[in-house]
């Protein structure tokens, strides 16, 4: 496909299912996920070829209502995107919490995708929305470079994953250095400092990106929700701790395990 052509044509009505995607063999695909999650069910999912990830990515982000979530699983209680609020989307992968975000009445959504084909992705899928603004970045705990790598196949849209963070033993479909922006560095610029609702799913550094989050954005930000996929005991030990120091900073919290607790997603929020 022409890509100058598709950022033509996203000037035009985009439906709320609409998103571009990879098929196996690497090619963008436009699909209308919406329609095509129907019928879905997370044990159709698992159990059957029915759907793919990204009719995951497209439940997990509009469709999820369980624990008083009501579409996304990144909100839940007083977890909430409300109007008028400034969101930052860490690992904001092809789009789909951004676009969820908008349509909640965020005012702005600053979105972070380190990795060229997913940030492709990204910027397709959310370049008619000029509330949306995407950045070619990966997040951690200091500026600097790291290798991202995309493993198993295209269709898998699990994002990137630091190289140091990953499972060697999943084969490589894509690898490259990417350029990593500090949480410090992001709440000490201007324009990113006044963030309501922080949203961290960043395949593995979640912890690290966390562990480094300053107390001034503590005190400013209203929501956090982050997605890890850890259950080691030295991770819960973490975990305790973090929800103790929000605790401090005014923050409420709950915990979802999904499985046998290696999924998990945390909300914290202020009234």
């Amino acid at each position: 496909m022409d890509m100058k052509n598709i950022f033509d044509n996203n000037h035009r009505r985009v439906s709320d299912g609409e998103f571009y995607t990879l098929d196996q063999q690497g090619n963008l695909v436009l699909r209308d996920l919406k329609k095509e999650n129907s019928d879905f069910t997370f044990q159709k999912y698992v159990s059957t070829n029915e759907f793919d990830s990204y009719n995951f990515l497209y439940y997990e982000n509009f469709q999820y209502e369980q624990f008083d979530s009501h579409g996304s699983d990144y909100e839940r209680f007083g977890c909430q995107i409300e109007s008028g609020m400034s969101v930052m989307d860490l690992g904001a992968n092809i789009g789909a919490f951004a676009r969820y975000a908008s349509n909640k009445g965020a005012k702005e959504v600053f979105c972070f995708e380190p990795m060229t084909p997913t940030f492709h992705l990204l910027q397709l899928n959310t370049h008619h929305d000029e509330k949306i603004h995407p950045f070619k970045l990966g997040v951690s705990d200091k500026t600097g470079l790291a290798e991202f790598k995309i493993h198993s196949d295209p269709t898998h849209n699990g994002g990137g994953t630091m190289m140091k963070l990953g499972d060697s033993s999943l084969n490589i479909h894509f690898s490259e250095y990417c350029a990593l922006i500090g949480i410090q560095d992001i709440f000490n610029d201007e324009k990113w400092s006044k963030i309501d609702f922080l949203k961290v799913d960043i395949e593995g550094a979640e912890q690290i990106v966390l562990e480094a989050l300053p107390d001034a954005a503590l005190r400013s930000i209203a929501c956090i929700s982050s997605e890890f996929h850890c259950n080691e005991p030295e991770f819960e030990i973490w975990q305790r701790n973090f929800i103790r120091k929000c605790q401090d900073f005014g923050f409420k919290h709950f915990v979802l395990y999904h499985g046998n607790g290696s999924l998990r997603t945390v909300t914290l929020w202020k009234d």
